[in-house]
């Protein structure tokens, strides 16, 4: 994303109920531009390897670092950002984002080819109208 975090999507043998990915979120970098919580389907999980991340989940902050692990309904408003001047990287999984039955990425608005990716859940909509391979 345009913001400093970078998303990789990970094998996931065509299963589409799991979005795994390893992100990395670069000094002062943050899931949103605007700073703004976001919310979408699904449980998230997610765990540290590597700097901290402060994670704003409804109106609680939370400071993880490397081993901390994080489970949460991912309709509750959130949003991750790093506030030091180290990269932070982990695993993260996001399931049931799909299980309305809707298309994927049909409740986010997303620009591509050198439009914006403003915030986690554009990028999530992004991945999942790639191919697969």
């Amino acid at each position: 994303m345009e913001n400093g975090v970078v998303w990789q999507r990970l094998a996931t043998a065509h299963e589409r109920g799991v979005d795994p990915l390893l992100v990395t979120y670069e000094p002062g970098a943050s899931g949103s531009i605007e700073g703004k919580l976001v919310r979408h389907r699904g449980t998230e999980f997610g765990f540290v390897l590597e700097g901290e991340l402060t994670l704003l989940l409804d109106f609680e902050q939370w400071t993880l670092r490397p081993g901390d692990s994080v489970c949460f309904d991912s309709q509750r408003p959130h949003i991750y950002r790093n506030d030091t001047d180290a990269p932070a990287r982990g695993l993260w999984f996001v399931v049931g984002r799909h299980d309305d039955g809707g298309t994927p990425g049909d409740h986010v608005g997303v620009t591509r080819d050198g439009g914006s990716i403003r915030s986690a859940a554009d990028a999530l909509a992004v991945v999942d109208s790639l191919p697969i391979a």
